[in-house]
């Protein structure tokens, strides 16, 4: 009976496994992904994950929602591990699609300093940033603190060096007595970029301001992404190298 149950399992599975199909984006910031037809999360039908990264990316990296091949739309749900090992950038965006993220996904990235998560994020792999030296600034808006490895995702000493901003309603969730996510230097509100958009949109129209991912509004563009509120009032996202 338990074999019949496993064959079962396996007969299931192999349509899924059969469709996977290896994918090159060009133009997406020189990510790599593996494509599925069919997902395991709820509400997707077709499924990417991120599966590694040209070393030499620098500046804002943004992980796009989805990715289209042969006119198919999959949607990114998982940066597989080590995926992102040893890359050069500064700042990575990772979108509301994006569930998991798995062992070593960011390892060894020296440059790295801000990280953006969106809401629907499960679960961080074990040593997800290590050796991410120069991380100051951690950004989540998923209102119940994801899953963690009982091995550390950041290193004890990162973590005492990281400011964590997540939306004020479900701040106090992550500013706690767990011992990973209320271990970290500091708590902070977060405007995320939708919220940003639409708060600048209701300010005077004075000249151009800029603002960075957390809605923060800065003196001038900074390296990385920003958000631009023009005298118009419109708003656009630029990249500054």
């Amino acid at each position: 009976m338990r074999k019949l149950y496993f064959i079962s399992i396996i007969m299931t599975l192999l349509p899924m496994l059969a469709s996977a199909q290896n994918l090159r984006e060009e133009g997406l910031n020189g990510i790599y992904y593996t494509c599925y037809e069919g997902s395991w999360y709820e509400g997707v039908e077709h499924e990417a994950y991120v599966k590694a990264a040209d070393k030499d990316l620098t500046g804002t990296v943004i992980i796009p929602e989805t990715v289209t091949q042969n006119g198919m739309v999959y949607t990114v749900t998982v940066i597989d591990e080590n995926a992102f090992q040893d890359c050069q950038f500064s700042e990575i965006v990772i979108p509301d699609g994006v569930r998991s993220m798995g062992e070593e996904a960011f390892d060894g990235c020296k440059n790295l300093t801000a990280v953006y998560i969106g809401k629907n994020i499960e679960h961080i792999g074990e040593d997800c940033f290590s050796g991410c030296n120069a991380l100051c600034d951690f950004t989540i808006l998923a209102a119940l603190p994801p899953k963690v490895s009982r091995y550390d995702p950041i290193d004890p000493e990162i973590r005492a060096q990281i400011t964590l901003h997540a939306p004020i309603e479900v701040l106090g969730f992550y500013w706690s007595d767990d011992p990973f996510w209320g271990t970290f230097k500091a708590y902070d509100d977060v405007i995320n970029i939708p919220t940003a958009i639409t708060a600048t949109k209701q300010q005077p129209k004075v000249g151009s301001k800029s603002y960075n991912l957390q809605g923060r509004q800065l003196r001038q563009p900074q390296k990385g992404m920003n958000i631009i509120r023009q005298e118009d009032g419109s708003i656009r996202k630029i990249i500054k190298k």
